[in-house]
């Protein structure tokens, strides 16, 4: 962690080599991106606060409706998509770069899923701490 007059500043584990301002929130931000209709977007939503509010006040939760022109802007790889602090919870999709306006399939040990694994987001923000 850097301290100036600007704030605080952490290094970015999403992008490395960069830094990224400590805000007074949350220190963990969970964004849980998707497109309006989604069938998997509100239980996406649901799944994130509730693992949220297992950590507290530390992690706060950003719901973002993404448009169709936004895609490749917000490197969206299907709705839902479930990232902390910029990146995504799925390993397998962290260098992913197939950005399309559609439903996202999870590959599981269990098969193939409309949302990442609990486990998953978990680890993510254990990562951020």
């Amino acid at each position: 962690m850097i301290t100036s007059g600007a704030g605080e500043f952490r290094p970015c584990k999403a992008w490395p080599g960069t830094m990224w301002r400590m805000t007074e929130t949350a220190e963990t931000r969970i964004e849980v991106l998707r497109f309006a209709g989604c069938p998997n977007g509100q239980p996406a939503l649901e799944l994130a606060r509730r693992i949220a509010n297992e950590h507290g006040d530390d992690v706060e939760v950003t719901d973002i409706l993404v448009a169709e022109a936004d895609v490749a802007s917000r490197r969206f790889l299907g709705s839902p998509s479930i990232r902390v602090n910029g990146r995504d919870v799925d390993p397998s999709a962290r260098d992913r770069t197939d950005y399309h306006y559609g439903c996202r399939i999870y590959e599981t040990r269990a098969g193939r899923a409309g949302l990442p694994l609990d486990a998953w987001i978990k680890t993510a923000i254990q990562e951020t701490l």
